[in-house]
């Protein structure tokens, strides 16, 4: 490619039967002011005119790498791009949605002023065939926040996806995505990314550089109650092994949290059966939590409120920015 690796990004991108999305994803990457791209499209098995519409691309420009796979989720193709990326910083994108043109420009730009090893950006939610053009944005007007690790997890302004961020490769070149987990298991990567304490400049809202497209079927807009339970039951099991489960806070915290939020969702949606295990959750963690003092006091007696009145947790969304 001829581009120095300290100006290289690596874009990681799992690709499985996305035929009818691809131009989208891909289209805006190659159209993009910084050139220094590795472009690495991991397709995972796909059966349908995906890998044809790849091929294509890398015959088109010798940015794109399509790394095939046999098929076993979007962790493992994580993982897979994750070993090939040579960039001195790389990010995650999937292919059913598509980044703003100067996402890379501000990126870098904040990269550098900070010397940040993640920038973390805003997204925005768009309905499956929505034509909304990208907003521009103006690099010096930007409000941004600096974190470490340890109080990123602790703010409303840092979501735990993978998404609209930028990494210091160096920084996950030994991380895995946890292949066991197929729900929220980009969750499960950043909390122990951040564990590492690296130092984190994020983006404030309204000026988001993801574009995010929701539609039936796609994996995070599916009511998948199975895969959060198995997740959550994961995170309680790492609390509960760890010698210093001190060290696990932002498991907890998390763990807490998002059990709350699933309680509402199944009260909301008649999920009665569902419910009932989180609510068991819940309880154990809550029980954990308060034996082993892992949650900051303030933490831990919000969660346990909200999980023995979780009614109370409708309020606290609507009054509390971020919440989820």
């Amino acid at each position: 490619m001829g581009y120095d690796r300290q100006d290289l990004i690596s874009v990681i991108i799992p690709v499985y039967n996305m035929e009818d999305w691809l131009s989208r994803c891909l289209d805006p990457l190659l159209q993009s002011d910084y050139r220094a791209l590795e472009i690495l499209c991991i397709d995972d098995g796909s059966t349908d005119g995906s890998p044809s519409i790849l091929r294509d691309y890398a015959q088109r420009d010798s940015r794109v790498r399509t790394i095939r796979t046999e098929n076993g989720g979007v962790a493992h193709a994580r993982n897979v791009g994750l070993a090939h990326a040579a960039g001195r910083f790389c990010t995650f994108l999937d292919s059913d949605d598509r980044l703003h043109p100067q996402f890379f420009s501000v990126m870098t730009r904040l990269q550098r002023q900070y010397g940040a090893d993640i920038v973390s950006a805003c997204f925005r939610e768009l309905a499956e065939g929505d034509s909304a053009s990208a907003i521009p944005v103006d690099p010096d007007s930007l409000s941004v926040s600096v974190f470490t690790g340890s109080d990123a997890l602790r703010s409303d302004q840092i979501r735990v996806f993978v998404c609209c961020k930028l990494f210091r490769t160096d920084l996950v070149r030994d991380m895995r995505f946890n292949t066991a987990l197929h729900y929220g298991e980009d969750t499960d990567f950043i909390i122990e990314c951040y564990r590492r304490h690296p130092d984190i400049v994020t983006v404030a809202a309204p000026c988001a550089l993801y574009d995010y497209f929701y539609r039936d079927g796609s994996a995070t807009n599916s009511a998948d109650y199975a895969g959060a339970i198995a997740l959550y039951e994961h995170f309680y099991q790492k609390i509960n092994d760890a010698a210093d489960k001190k060290s696990m806070r932002w498991y907890m915290e998390e763990l807490l949290r998002r059990s709350i939020a699933w309680i509402e969702v199944c009260d909301r949606n008649g999920a009665d059966k569902e419910g009932a295990a989180f609510r068991d959750l819940a309880d154990r963690a809550r029980r954990l939590d308060k034996r082993y003092r892992i949650s900051p006091f303030r933490q831990a007696v919000l969660y346990h409120t909200l999980i023995r009145f979780p009614a109370l947790f409708r309020a606290y969304k609507k009054y509390t920015p971020g919440t989820e």
